[in-house]
């Protein structure tokens, strides 16, 4: 929807009504008002400051853009992030009005073969769970020769922001986020799918307080649930880049050779969080990656207790197993971990209660 030398007001406002930015009511009042519009400019500011677009959708409409504000049946209504691939937009479906997240392939690797095929691999892997704790999609498609996929629009804010904004979580949030999301892992490790980035970012918490798992772009496919097409491909996949994840959360067999990483990086990546949640920050760190990756393989694994004294002696230790240099020394699998993070709740339930109550206390 990009404007080009040429378009008129009424070109634009026609387009704006066809493809469902601009009510027809609104296009018709506008039209019959277009003489208070001497050029492109002064309607773009009337249509930010009536509120009848916003910001983004004023850049996408009027300014040098690569984004196409409809994409078959669904109008994009903000920008909302950013992926190794792909873009995220919030946005309507044009026919029900319900309100989703639209991940759209970035147009820089459109023509990237090996991009455009882990694109597609994200969308028929996500396409195959369906749980509470992971973000669902709702369907996909092509328009204009990108692909896109939709899911479901999660109210609220990624765990990366929510630390930004709070860099001291309770206990009992860090360790709710942490169990809500060990238990979309041992559903996703049960349907044969290693995620191979937690990270605070690829986890939602909704206005409700749900946890949602996202971004599927750099799962592994385990063996016994690939056919030999599926397998070349991750073979294939693989060998695109050096590093695939994010380091800062990054198992230690993983860095080495992503096709390493099983459920159990899975868990580390997760503890790497919990201490993220906790701290603020990530549990190794460096000057340069390289000083963080080989932090992960050989600094001595750090204590909560000596970031935060309300941390009780049980949670360390899971913190510490979580994050064990070597996978057979972590918790074996996601059931595992959840029985004991919720021992863990329960055992502290009444003082971490107490303590938010506090905290609470000292604000007012």
């Amino acid at each position: 929807m990009t404007s080009h030398d040429g378009q008129t007001v009424e070109d634009v406002l026609t387009h704006m009504v066809d493809t469902g930015v601009l009510s027809p009511q609104d296009g018709s009042r506008l039209l019959q008002q277009r003489d208070d519009f001497p050029n492109l400019s002064a309607l773009a500011e009337t249509l930010v400051n009536t509120r009848l677009i916003n910001e983004f959708q004023s850049r996408a409409i009027f300014e040098a853009s690569d984004v196409e504000l409809r994409l078959n049946n669904y109008l994009l209504l903000d920008h909302i992030g950013d992926g190794g691939m792909g873009q995220v937009f919030k946005a309507r479906n044009c026919d029900t009005g319900q309100t989703v997240a639209v991940k759209l392939l970035h147009p820089t690797e459109s023509g990237n073969t090996s991009a455009v095929r882990r694109f597609e691999r994200e969308i028929a892997i996500a396409s195959q769970l369906a749980h509470p704790n992971i973000v669902t999609t709702l369907e996909s498609g092509v328009c204009r020769n990108r692909q896109f996929l939709v899911m479901e629009f999660v109210d609220g804010h990624d765990l990366a922001s929510l630390v930004r904004d709070h860099p001291a979580l309770p206990i009992s949030t860090a360790v709710d986020c942490i169990l809500r999301a060990t238990a979309g892992l041992e559903y996703a490790h049960a349907n044969n799918i290693i995620h191979r980035d937690i990270k605070p970012s690829n986890l939602l918490l909704s206005r409700s307080g749900e946890i949602r798992l996202l971004d599927m772009g750099l799962v592994r496919v385990t063996a016994n649930s690939e056919d030999a097409s599926t397998a070349s491909t991750q073979t294939q996949l693989t060998k695109t880049g050096a590093i695939m994840g994010t380091i800062d959360f990054m198992a230690p067999e993983q860095a080495i050779n992503p096709r390493n990483a099983d459920h159990r990086s899975d868990i580390y990546g997760l503890g790497c969080t919990l201490f993220y949640l906790l701290s603020g920050q990530p549990p190794f760190t460096g000057e340069t990656a390289m000083e963080v990756l080989v932090a992960h393989r050989e600094q001595a694994i750090p204590s909560l207790r000596d970031i935060r004294d309300d941390v009780p002696e049980s949670l360390d230790h899971i913190f510490a197993r979580m994050i064990a240099k070597q996978p057979d020394d972590r918790f074996q699998s996601a059931a595992d971990l959840y029985r004991e993070l919720e021992t863990c709740r329960r055992e502290n339930g009444m003082a971490w209660l107490m303590q938010k109550v506090k905290s609470k206390s000292a604000r007012r």
